[in-house]
């Protein structure tokens, strides 16, 4: 339980910063909150702090389509690929068709 809460907290803070090199919309905390929330239920367990970046868009009907994960972990770009892919975003912030680059922090547990 510890892992997940700390991982919630780390995507949170992770995605609430404004690191971005593509044209995109700024990212909120309700919009932080939310991509945060799809990646909770992921159990990540790493031993050194990873950062995660996230390229998407969203389609007509507010799903998600994952253009890229990068990390240097082959298994957590997979596993958040499948995560990400195809959820519904809820937010009212988000823009359909537009690029979004977010990266999100896995942070290690001691």
């Amino acid at each position: 339980m510890k892992t997940l809460k700390t991982f919630i907290i780390a995507a949170a803070i992770g995605l609430s910063s404004s690191a971005f090199a593509y044209p995109t919309y700024g990212i909120g905390n309700s919009i932080s909150k939310e991509i945060g929330e799809l990646l909770s239920d992921s159990h990540l367990r790493v031993e050194n702090e990873i950062t995660v970046i996230v390229r998407f868009s969203l389609s007509d009907r507010h799903e998600i389509l994952v253009y890229s994960i990068k990390s240097e972990d082959e298994g957590i770009n997979r596993l958040f690929k499948e995560k990400l892919q195809k959820q519904k975003l809820e937010g009212k912030k988000w823009k359909t068709g537009k690029l979004y680059e977010v990266p999100v922090v896995v942070k290690a547990i001691h």
